[in-house]
């Protein structure tokens, strides 16, 4: 249950990244310039009950991003590409067991220091960070 709401929670802030927040009238996509970076998970709304354990995900300038979150046997690494079209956050996930799989969030938030990626009636909330905060847990798994 935790994998799964991690990689539901990874989503949903990607997709938060790559959309357009709601401000009156303007259609135009925020850009992929604004998502780069490292986002920390810091609350969530919807179906699923609060998630308090780690939970980073760093977007590259060159389309591949990093999630890192606590398991259930410890640190878990995931990684993958992202891009945005529209106003959805496309986010394809390398998975060993059951395939390659695409999923699209929902922007519904983007600032400069906060982030909110909704899907399937999900919302999660990021807040922006340091690059360097993830890179510990990357050596770390090393």
């Amino acid at each position: 249950m935790k994998k799964l709401y991690s990689t539901i929670m990874m989503l949903a802030m990607m997709v938060a990244a790559l959309s357009f927040t709601a401000c009156g009238g303007d259609d135009d996509a925020l850009g992929d310039s604004s998502i780069y970076g490292t986002w920390k998970s810091v609350s969530a709304e919807g179906w699923l009950p609060q998630y308090d354990g780690l939970t980073y995900i760093q977007f590259k300038k060159d389309g591949t991003y990093i999630h890192i979150s606590d398991g259930v046997d410890g640190l878990e690494i995931e990684k993958g590409t992202w891009k945005v079209e529209g106003n959805g956050l496309i986010v394809n996930m390398p998975d060993e067991k059951i395939g390659d799989f695409t999923v699209t969030f929902t922007i519904v938030e983007l600032k400069s220091d906060r982030l909110g990626l909704s899907l399937i009636g999900l919302t999660g909330y990021y807040e922006r960070v340091s690059d360097s905060v993830i890179q510990k847990y990357i050596d770390r798994a090393k």
